[in-house]
């Protein structure tokens, strides 16, 4: 599996873990996930 780096090169470091979370679907179906959102 590619690395989030990989397929978003240009993405600052500060929100770079944003890319790896829209691809983590454990979140939305995680109560307690939702929650963050």
């Amino acid at each position: 599996m590619d690395s989030m780096k990989d397929k978003f090169p240009k993405i600052p470091e500060r929100i770079a873990g944003l890319g790896e979370l829209a691809y983590n679907l454990c979140w939305s179906w995680n109560p307690a996930s939702q929650d963050a959102f």
